[in-house]
């Protein structure tokens, strides 16, 4: 409470919120009366034309510029799928019961190694990520969930097909437009 004038904060906050309740933040100060949005909508669009010339750039002279056409995707983004956190690539169908779960290490996948070689029933694959899963692959469990012994892991936690990989094409579909709305 203010004592001097005998004022509550309370009292004054009320008052304070009564007022910016009835000011107009975008007329507030100036003279005449508010646009309408349609008035405004019509004065932006009057303002602009369509583009009618067009050149060829490079991507980094471009920046800034709006496109003439639709893009398209050359390749899928990621080519393949792939593993989203270090851990061990393995086949979900290899999984019984609840667990938990002991499978064979076969083999390792680090960044720019191809995955070519298919999964055998009941191994998995050391795997890092952003690298390709292997053939049969379809799920990665991570790594600070297992318990490694010699050539092979256990753990005990649940796992659904793929929670812990990105499918090819997840980011870029290779052939569609990128983008129509930004086409003149």
């Amino acid at each position: 409470m203010n004592r001097a004038r005998g004022i509550s904060r309370a009292r004054i906050r009320l008052a304070w919120g009564a007022y910016m309740a009835n000011v107009d933040y975008c007329t507030t100060g100036k003279p005449g009366t508010a646009m309408t949005v349609d008035a405004a909508r019509l004065r932006a669009l009057a303002a602009v034309s369509p583009l009618r010339e067009t050149e060829t750039l490079s991507l980094e002279a471009a920046l800034g510029r709006v496109a003439a056409t639709a893009s398209a995707a050359l390749v899928n983004l990621p080519p393949f799928d792939n593993a989203a956190m270090d851990g061990y690539a393995l086949r979900t169908a290899d999984l019984h019961g609840p667990g938990p779960w002991t499978l064979k290490v076969a083999g390792r996948v680090a960044a720019g190694d191809p995955a070519d070689q298919p999964l055998r029933p009941g191994t998995a694959c050391r795997i890092l990520t952003g690298t390709p899963l292997p053939p049969g692959a379809d799920a990665v469990v991570m790594q600070e969930r297992v318990t490694r012994v010699a050539r092979s892991f256990s753990w005990t936690s649940p796992l659904t097909p793929a929670p812990t990989s990105a499918a090819r094409a997840r980011m870029l579909r290779q052939g569609p437009a990128l983008s129509r709305r930004a086409c003149a």
